[in-house]
């Protein structure tokens, strides 16, 4: 099980261009992945131009099916010249989880 977070925060103005670009690609990720386990798409509760998406894969090569997917493409073109600042990934192990 692979987990990674990623924060992103845009540009003042651009936060329902990126919302829609994201909530895309949450759909594609509904349909056309399996092994991607979760896929959470946030809001800040104290900054709206701050997202941050929780994923969970079944192993490595459900992320690289993700990263390499022709709407991760879409999604960069948009959110790129709309980002303030550069996105924030990190990868983690789970070591406890609730589901």
């Amino acid at each position: 099980m692979l987990t990674m977070v990623a924060k992103l925060k845009v540009l003042a103005g651009k936060e329902a261009e990126f919302e829609q670009a994201a909530r895309e690609m949450v759909a594609y990720v509904k349909a056309a992945e399996p092994e991607t386990l979760m896929y959470i798409f946030n809001r800040a509760a104290k900054d709206s131009r701050t997202f941050l998406f929780f994923e969970r894969y079944s192993g490595p090569e459900a992320l690289e099916v993700h990263q390499k997917s022709d709407q991760m493409a879409k999604l960069l073109t948009v959110a790129g010249p709309i980002l303030d600042g550069a996105p924030e990934i990190e990868p983690y192990e789970e070591l406890e989880s609730k589901q």
